[in-house]
């Protein structure tokens, strides 16, 4: 830009200093001024400093004080570009910088500062920018992996209703709701891989809301491997391991008009019940009691709370 002319061709705006503000190291200290606590943080990207290039807007800019009068007495046809005067003119590109900690550092040190306790988390993420596996590698030298899987991790061959379910999801775009999670501890290298804990999700297959929870039964010990995982075979229908208790840790019965749970039911039976306002705020939440014996409302909102008046 200068003189009130924007110039055409390879002109660029250059910066090697954008920076971004991501947290890349934080420190905790005692009342002495020891650091007790450290945290540092990598991205996929380096967090600091980018080389970007922008490409400059390009026009023909004519006299500003000829050029309305131009444009009045002799307008373009229909639906061709025409020549706007400026005389002055700025050209921004915005960027969602795809910034994700892949690995995060936290070492612990005694009173003194003088002994050190630290462990390493990696993460990993699909396409989706959803975590795939998280990683942790403690001063024991166990790991723990915790491994996700989303709707698009399954084909939409499916026909029974967890499948259709799945699918569901995939065409509404809920691509963050997780299906199956998995946690599996083994040594550093990988080997002696045990099942910590797992937990399967499910969902209504018309609308993407949760219906229940079901998780591994307790006190086992099974080797890992992947296929452990759920999964939807060539018989076109959902599979996942036996090992799961089929008892729902909990289970939503009853929706609102937005997919808010208005009830729901426990591992142990107990029924639970909640309301809302009209904005989705969580007014009242109510323990063995059903949604149609509760009612609550709020100077804040008009939403009637489940009375009838």
């Amino acid at each position: 830009i200068g003189n009130g002319n924007i110039y055409r061709g390879n002109m660029h705006f250059s910066s090697l200093s954008l920076e971004r503000g991501l947290l890349e190291e934080e420190n905790y200290y005692n009342t002495s001024g020891v650091i007790i606590k450290t945290i540092k943080y990598t991205y996929n990207i380096s967090p600091t400093k980018f080389d970007d290039h922008v490409r400059m807007v390009g026009c023909t800019v004519v006299d500003i004080n000829t050029g309305f009068a131009d444009l009045i007495n002799n307008p373009p046809p229909n639906n061709l570009a025409f020549t706007i005067p400026i005389r002055n003119a700025y050209s921004y590109k915005k960027y969602m910088y795809p910034n994700l900690p892949t690995k995060i550092e936290e070492t612990i040190k005694s009173v003194d500062g003088l002994q050190s306790l630290t462990t390493i988390t990696n993460v990993t993420y699909d396409n989706q920018r959803n975590v795939k596996e998280k990683s942790i590698l403690g001063s024991d030298n166990k790991l723990i992996r915790t491994f996700f899987k989303y709707a698009n991790d399954y084909p939409s061959t499916g026909t029974d209703n967890t499948s259709l379910s799945i699918t569901n999801l995939k065409n509404k775009n809920y691509r963050n709701a997780v299906i199956e999670k998995i946690i599996v501890k083994s040594d550093a290298n990988g080997a002696n891989a045990f099942v910590e804990d797992a937990e399967l999700n499910f969902y209504e297959t018309t609308e993407p809301v949760f219906k229940k929870q079901i998780k591994l039964s307790k006190n086992l010990s099974i080797a890992y491997s992947p296929s452990f995982e759920s999964y939807i075979g060539t018989d076109n229908l959902f599979h996942y391991n036996s090992n799961y208790d089929i008892s729902p840790l909990y289970e939503v019965n009853l929706y609102n008009n937005d997919g808010r749970p208005l009830q729901d039911k426990d591992q142990q039976g107990m029924v639970n019940s909640y309301i809302w306002d009209n904005e989705n705020q969580m007014l009242a939440t109510c323990k063995a009691a059903a949604f149609n014996d509760m009612a609550c409302t709020s100077f804040e909102t008009g939403e009637k709370g489940n009375w009838s008046y």
